[in-house]
């Protein structure tokens, strides 16, 4: 199980990930609650949301934010 520090330092790189890929997208937002963390995208008229139950970082051996903010980044531009 991860701790909480690499939980928090995965939360930060995933926010400056979701910084630098901004070119495509108008929004990301990374949203945290008490049971999950998401990932919010918005291009043109097209929104997307998706999320991860905590239980998944805490057991990743590698930054799982980054994947579902590329994965909900995918399925806008899917939409389009």
């Amino acid at each position: 199980m991860n701790s909480p520090a690499i939980i928090l330092k995965w939360l930060k790189d995933a926010g400056t990930y979701a910084v630098e890929r901004d070119e495509f997208v108008r929004q990301i937002d990374l949203l945290v609650s008490d049971l999950t963390v998401s990932a919010r995208v918005g291009h043109r008229d097209q929104r997307k949301f998706n999320s991860l139950t905590w239980s998944e970082p805490e057991r990743a051996e590698s930054n799982p934010l980054v994947k579902l903010i590329d994965d909900t980044i995918k399925a806008v531009r899917t939409a389009e």
